[in-house]
């Protein structure tokens, strides 16, 4: 089951901001709820019961579609992320599904 709010809408404010992600970011919140992770080499993984669920189009098209889509990164090399921290993120991420 997907907590509350954590795909609230199909506008931008739903993907991660790598290089200023807030608390309040709608895909900083399915990452900390460990619905999805990033993988060091950046391709998305959705939690497999999340994969699973059945529940409407925003569901399939809003998370779900992202199931292995590798993200874009800045051009700029201090706006990329961390590959360690991607990396044990990830394990977490592993962990608790």
């Amino acid at each position: 089951m997907i907590p509350p709010g954590v795909v609230d809408g199909p506008d931008s404010s739903s993907f991660p901001s790598w290089g200023s992600a807030s608390r309040g970011n709608r895909g900083v919140r399915s990452l900390d709820s460990h619905i999805l992770g990033v993988r060091p080499e950046l391709t998305v993984d959705i939690r497999e019961d999340i994969l699973r669920e059945e529940d409407g189009p925003m569901l399939k098209h809003g998370l779900q579609g992202f199931q292995g889509v590798r993200i874009l990164i800045p051009g700029a090399h201090h706006l990329r992320p961390d590959p360690d921290y991607l990396a044990e993120r990830y394990e977490i991420f592993k962990k608790a599904g």
